[in-house]
């Protein structure tokens, strides 16, 4: 399989860890560059204020085997544009209110977050401080947390962009953007599980109250990792012989530890997310296995 990987994706150093797994495992991948609006991709060298644009030929990809992409969300839609397998695994359960309750709302941290657009959402005005994200993964705006004057005057600036802009790929926030808005909840830790084939296969805590850590994947407490895998379980199927129902193929799950226990966060495209200090290795030879069945 081939790993189309965008360039400078991650900090430095999470990006060069995983160029250097591929390499360390004879991985076959490609480096490019992806082109903001646009479906077009170039080499990672390419200088866009030396060189013309228009006239710059893309790198060769050889398409006759299968191709996974890490990158943006916009490298995950070139792949579903040109018909790439697997792609990335961006599947249509990665919406708020399906995982919510897949998962359980029981177990799901913002379970009572409201939902709707950045234009109609109705949020209850005791809610002094509320965290917002979009209702899909889309990457359309990162997770916030935003006090209530803030999010007004947030609202008000997104309200403001001109209907003409709503098209642009890569811009998905607009007022007709889905979010959803839920009161601040207390978190005292935070991990990133990788899910491959229903399996938790690595792991990394990133959160250790307000402070952003990246702890490999041997740090991660079992009862974590346990919580996490019983989650997945719940997608399985019951029946042997029964297609499986999971989110994805394979994905992240965030888990957070809170004063009511571990709760689901959310979850995210594994083509797109940040490792933190998870076994990067674990990760690839683990998609790599599920391409090859």
């Amino acid at each position: 399989m081939l790993w189309i990987v965008q360039n400078n994706l991650y900090n430095e150093n999470g990006y060069t860890l995983f160029l250097d797994a591929l390499k360390r495992l004879e991985v076959k991948h490609q480096v490019v560059k992806v082109v903001p609006f646009t479906s077009k991709l170039l080499p990672p060298g390419f200088d866009s204020m030396q060189e013309d644009f228009d006239a710059a030929q893309e790198p060769v990809i050889d398409t006759g085997q299968k191709i996974i992409v890490f990158g943006a969300i916009s490298l995950t839609r070139i792949a579903g544009e040109r018909g790439w397998t697997p792609g990335s695994y961006l599947t249509d359960k990665f919406d708020f209110e399906v995982w919510r309750d897949g998962f359980g709302v029981e177990n799901t941290l913002n379970a009572d977050a409201v939902t709707g657009t950045v234009a109609n959402i109705e949020v209850p005005s005791d809610w002094d401080w509320r965290f917002v994200r979009p209702v899909h993964d889309t990457k359309a705006l990162a997770g916030e947390v935003m006090s209530r004057y803030d999010f007004h005057d947030w609202r008000v600036s997104i309200l403001g962009i001109n209907p003409e802009d709503y098209d642009r790929r890569d811009a998905p926030l607009h007022r007709e953007t889905p979010i959803l808005v839920a009161p601040l909840q207390k978190i005292y830790n935070e991990w990133r599980m990788f899910v491959v084939d229903g399996t938790v296969v690595t792991s990394s805590q990133y959160k250790s109250g307000r402070d952003v850590v990246g702890y490999s994947d041997d740090q991660t407490d079992p009862a974590v990792t346990e919580f996490a895998q019983s989650m997945v379980d719940r997608w399985r199927p019951v029946v042997i012989g029964e297609p499986c129902v999971d989110p994805a193929r394979a994905y992240v799950i965030d888990i957070a530890d809170t004063p009511n226990g571990l709760k689901v966060i959310e979850i995210n495209n594994i083509n797109s997310s940040g490792f933190y200090g998870a076994d990067i290795q674990k990760m690839i030879m683990a998609l790599e296995d599920l391409e090859r069945e």
